[in-house]
């Protein structure tokens, strides 16, 4: 919209209020003057997607808080993106961010985009600090583009791409066949999961040397408590010589003082007779003897053998892990 001046005026004169005191005429306002600001008005609040209404006067601020002039759904293709805006973007001179939502996924690396078809020409989407967008960066159906166009590049930088801007990979990060391990469901846009038999049900080894290489015959187990088991063992066979010491000293038996020593006695024996006992009244005892026993040093060659107790602990063994899977860069 121009500038409307006085009517009679020159194109850029102020309008003058009148004073009628000072006999100071007032300016004639145009009728364009009054019209077109009204009607440029009108025009933001429906391409802010609002109904012009006299009940409520803030709607040209809704319409510019709500950024509805800057969203577009998009057309074209995956690669070549259009987006159709009301009112229509003619020309870009400043940083303009624009909202597109998709329709498809990107399947290069180089997409390109224009807010007006045959009016302003196509760039390519970067990201970043004017990296190449990795394949998925634009997600597919429904994923919204905040596109801001960079005069000095003369590109378009998605600030919101599916895979990251830095430090994240990126189809430009790695080269065909790169293997990488990810800890989720599916292999990500651009990569393949290796589902053969190397990529399942293994450990991972740390190495020093050349890497990539697999091994081994058994599957790991993760069980929740210890199996019932037990443990044989058996010793060396040893030998140790020893000896058994024994005492045994000679000695002789008598029958205590006083006590009988012969009792009713048949016939005569040591001149007594007739049935008379004879104490003992002591003296003489039998004669010193000894038991015969000895004791020998013995050496014995022997082992020991055995086994535990069988037995399973009820506590849970289970380690905690993650599910990774192994994927191949396209």
């Amino acid at each position: 919209m121009l500038y409307n001046p006085p009517v009679g005026g020159l194109p850029n004169d102020p309008y003058v209020t009148g004073n009628p005191t000072s006999a100071t005429p007032g300016s004639i306002p145009s009728g364009q003057s009054i019209e077109y600001p009204q009607r440029e008005i009108i025009n933001a609040i429906i391409a802010g997607g609002l109904t012009p209404s006299n009940s409520d006067l803030f709607q040209l601020a809704k319409a510019i808080q709500g950024d509805g002039m800057c969203t577009s759904m998009a057309t074209g293709t995956s690669d070549s993106i259009i987006g159709e805006f009301s009112p229509p973007i003619s020309s870009i001179t400043t940083p303009i961010v624009l909202y597109v939502r998709a329709l498809e996924e990107n399947l290069t690396e180089t997409p390109i985009f224009t807010p007006a078809s045959g009016i302003i020409a196509p760039e390519i989407i970067v990201k970043g600090p004017n990296l190449p967008l990795a394949v998925g960066d634009i997600a597919g159906l429904g994923h919204s583009l905040c596109l801001q166009w960079d005069p000095t590049w003369s590109k378009w930088i998605l600030l919101n791409p599916a895979t990251g801007v830095l430090g994240l990979p990126t189809s430009s990060n790695f080269d065909v066949g790169t293997r990488l391990v990810f800890a989720q469901a599916s292999a990500p846009t651009g990569w393949t999961q290796d589902v053969s038999d190397a990529a399942n049900n293994r450990m991972l080894r740390v190495v020093n040397t050349a890497g990539g290489s697999v091994g081994g015959s058994a599957d790991p187990t993760i069980n929740n408590v210890v199996p019932a088991h037990t443990h044989g063992f058996t010793t060396g066979i040893e030998s140790a010589s020893h000896t058994h010491v024994l005492t045994d000293p000679g000695h002789s038996h008598a029958p205590s003082v006083g006590s009988s020593f012969v009792t009713s006695p048949s016939g005569s024996w040591n001149g007594v007779s007739g049935g008379v006992n004879g104490n003992y009244a002591g003296g003489a005892t039998t004669a010193s003897a000894v038991t015969g026993i000895t004791a020998s040093i013995e050496s014995a060659n022997h082992y020991h053998a055995g086994s535990t107790d069988n037995g399973s602990s009820s506590t849970n063994w289970t380690p905690r892990y993650n599910s990774v899977i192994i994927c191949t860069k396209n």
